[in-house]
């Protein structure tokens, strides 16, 4: 049978979660290669089967069959459908490595409603230029003031570094020195940690149980994941260390997140967050902020691959003055375009996945309890019918006309979106545009940026970037 002849549907008896009124394509390559093949080469596979199949097939094995939707159509039906059909939490599974007993991901129905609504103020305040505006730009300054003129360096390793300082700061405060540096040691190894973890799952997810037990108990504390393991106890320790210390200080009257979320009280007065819940919410926040330093280093690559878009931007950022201006730069509507247009091309997460908890039908399919569906923002992000010459960096395409919320979603989309959307914005340009006016960069990669298998976001990573200062 050919890699490309379209199938009918494998038996319900081997694969019990659908029954489908109309047919639905799947590759007849062995489940172990495709198993092999998606969390390898994501991208490529996924143009692979959407030429061949259109944008409602079935990808993987056997082990973990899914329904990839790419059509706005369908997108929609998703995104609209009643929350309660979803079992969302579980196809974070993936992710349950990190995330904590509390943390958003892994909750449904009433207790995500109830978590969702206590952490939506911190993330209100996150996004907030007035608030933190000079904090980002100050940040920025001091770690680009490394930068010397001739010598190359990293982008992504800049990026991380400026988005985590950031970030640690506005959770936490840290305006002393020793203690941020303290922080930032401390998640830049668990960072590192499950990175390197993450990247040696594919090699441990082919070998046999037995085998690979007995190949970690021979590396002992050598091995990935007791590595991470080690460095999150860590991380979980420092947080509850630092909550523990202002509740005994009864320090609630700062500025960051951490204060915030501390200060929330019931009807009688009481706090209403346990250490653990904190300490779980706060994980959550840094765990999304590491798609930050891979944004920023496409924006920047995509702005200086194109000597046209790079002297347009400069030309907008130059109209709003020379003071550091938060809210115009914000407002500024082809900087705005360029990074929806970087989101667009390599959004960090491509995978949002809903498992049915009853049946639903979609465009003519009707698909029963136990589907997992997955509206892959990655290929509706590349339909020909909506973005033509869509592996083209343009960013007018959003100057010239407004996408719907099903044809474009970056962030996710439905009652699930991304609560730290406007951030990630906000961040970017900021940090751009603090760059922007103090350096001229130019490219010196021999091979092109292109998008890798990396880390935790790994589907959208880009591969290094080295730039220098002239």
């Amino acid at each position: 049978m050919s890699y490309d002849q379209k199938v009918p549907p494998l038996s319900t008896e081997k694969l019990n979660f659908y029954k489908p009124q109309r047919l639905i394509p799947y590759s007849s390559t062995p489940g172990f290669i495709q198993d092999f093949n998606f969390p390898t080469r994501p991208l490529k596979y996924l143009d692979t089967l959407n030429r061949r199949y259109g944008d409602c097939f079935l990808i993987g094995g056997k082990k973990s069959p899914l329904v990839c939707l790419s059509n706005p159509k369908a997108i929609e039906a998703v995104f609209t459908a009643d929350p309660e059909l979803f079992d969302v939490a579980s196809g974070h599974e993936y992710l349950q490595f990190i995330l904590r007993e509390n943390s958003i991901l892994r909750h449904d129905g009433a207790s995500h409603k109830r978590i969702r609504k206590l952490l939506t103020p911190a993330y209100q305040s996150m996004y907030h230029q007035y608030t933190y505006g000079q904090l980002i730009y100050d940040v920025t300054r001091q770690l680009t003031a490394q930068w010397r003129v001739g010598q190359p360096f990293l982008v992504n390793s800049s990026m991380r570094e400026i988005s985590l300082q950031v970030i640690l700061r506005i959770l936490f405060g840290l305006d002393e020195v020793e203690r941020l540096n303290q922080f930032q040691s401390q998640f830049m190894a668990m960072i590192n940690s499950v990175d390197f973890a993450i990247d040696s799952f594919d090699f441990w997810s082919y070998i046999p149980e037995s085998l690979g037990q007995k190949i970690r108990q021979k590396m002992g504390v050598l091995s990935p994941w007791e590595q991470f393991s080690e460095q999150l106890q860590k991380t979980d320790q420092l947080i509850l260390d630092e909550i523990q210390e202002r509740r005994k200080q009864g320090n609630v009257h700062g500025k960051d997140v951490l204060t915030l979320l501390m200060s929330i009280r019931d009807d009688v007065g009481q706090t209403i967050m346990t250490e653990q819940e904190l300490r779980d919410a706060l994980m959550d926040i840094i765990v999304g902020a590491q798609a930050l330093p891979l944004s920023l280093t496409w924006v920047l690559y995509w702005i200086h691959h194109s000597p046209e878009i790079h002297y347009k931007l400069r030309c907008e950022l130059e109209s709003i003055g020379e003071l550091f201006n938060p809210q115009k730069i914000c407002q500024l509507p082809y900087f705005n375009a360029i990074c929806q247009e970087s989101f667009r091309i390599y959004p960090v997460n491509n995978i949002f996945l809903r498992k049915l908890k009853a049946p639903l039908e979609i465009m003519g399919h009707h698909f029963e309890a136990g589907t997992i569906l997955m509206p892959c923002e990655y290929l509706t992000h590349r339909r020909e019918d909506l973005y033509p010459e869509p592996n083209c960096f343009k960013p007018e395409r959003f100057l010239e006309r407004k996408f719907s919320r099903y044809e474009y979603f970056p962030f996710g989309g439905g009652h699930r979106s991304c609560m730290g959307m406007l951030f990630v914005k906000t961040q970017i340009k900021l940090v751009i545009a603090t760059i922007l006016s103090h350096f001229q960069l130019a490219i010196i990669n021999r091979d092109p940026v292109r998008p890798i298998h990396r880390g935790l976001f790994s589907l959208g990573s880009p591969s290094d970037l080295w730039m220098v200062c002239n």
